[in-house]
């Protein structure tokens, strides 16, 4: 007997994911279902580990080295794998919200980061990594200042290989100093014999330097933020005073950086204000600073820049 078979665009739709694609094979096919039923299983691991280790802390303080010895096998195997959501556990120690739990999960973070000391470069499937998270959020501001107090040459490989650095200025004065000057690599002090640092004067997208996002303004409540700042911007200073002579991809000097950042935030005080900043403590220590070196030509540019107009310090010279 002879079989009249319909003609291959009259089929029906197939249950069978291989023959939609006719260069995969069945094995492959297996092999595909296998890693997404792995990445699952991880994803659940990970969750399931994060809950038990919130209800170990309702009954006080806990050993993390402890209590990851009493996971199963299964679980302790799972800790630095990602799964299906891209993420490791520590991207999910970082990612998930509430101030209150971060907290308690700090120990278990700093676990983590000792038992897998590479695991913080690893990438998100989005590519994001930890400093991603953390540096995109505002509401993670205390994850920020904890990862670069805690870690702080961590920070500083992650922020070379990003555009970061404008995004954690902000959090920065959160930090302590001196863990502030390992994640720029910033020397100890002038002159120092050693490399200098990628993160010297690492900057943004548009070519400011760390001088330039450490005396960005900002509208402080209290004498004591402005001090804050001020600290950063004296210190990046004493350990790269060239810093102060670099300009940003519109020509402008940090000095005329804050200028001009001042009057974004206050568009009205364009034609009230002859003399910008007059009383700011930091564009004040940056125009002293600058009127200190000794080319006098240089002077000129740095404070009031390569163009000509009613307001030459904050004009915006067109992109090289």
């Amino acid at each position: 007997m002879r079989h009249h078979f319909p003609p291959t665009d009259k089929l029906g739709p197939t249950t069978h994911n291989n023959n939609l694609n006719p260069n995969r094979s069945d094995d492959e096919a297996e092999d595909e279902d296998d890693d997404e039923d792995e990445e699952a299983s991880i994803t659940s691991s990970h969750e399931k580990f994060l809950e038990e280790f919130h209800n170990a802390l309702r009954f006080g303080k806990i050993d993390v080295e402890e209590f990851i010895c009493r996971q199963p096998l299964q679980v302790r195997q799972n800790l630095d794998r990602k799964g299906t959501d891209g993420r490791t556990l520590l991207h999910k120690i970082f990612s998930q919200t509430g101030p209150k739990k971060f907290e308690q999960r700090r120990i278990l973070c700093s676990w983590v980061m000792r038992k897998y000391p590479e695991l913080y470069q690893k990438q998100q499937d989005d590519r994001r990594t930890i400093l991603h998270i953390v540096a995109q959020q505002p509401k993670f501001n205390d994850r920020v200042s904890f990862f670069i107090n805690e870690f702080p040459q961590q920070t500083s490989v992650l922020l070379l290989n990003s555009k970061l650095i404008h995004q954690i200025m902000p959090h920065i004065r959160e930090c302590k100093a001196e863990r502030v000057r390992i994640m720029l690599g910033l020397p100890e002090s002038i002159g120092e014999d050693s490399n200098p640092p990628a993160t010297k004067f690492l900057d943004d997208e548009h070519g400011n330097s760390v001088l330039h996002l450490a005396v960005r303004y900002e509208r402080h409540e209290s004498p004591e933020a402005i001090q804050t700042q001020l600290q950063l911007v004296e210190m990046v200073l004493k350990s790269c005073p060239d810093a102060l002579k670099q300009r940003n991809r519109d020509g402008h000097s940090p000095y005329q950086y804050r200028i001009n950042s001042y009057y974004e935030q206050h568009p009205q005080a364009r034609e009230r204000d002859d003399i910008p900043l007059r009383d700011d403590k930091i564009a004040m220590f940056l125009k002293d600073r600058i009127m200190h070196i000794q080319d006098r030509d240089q002077t000129i540019r740095l404070l009031h820049g390569d163009v000509q107009g009613k307001y030459p310090r904050i004009q915006l010279a067109n992109r090289r």
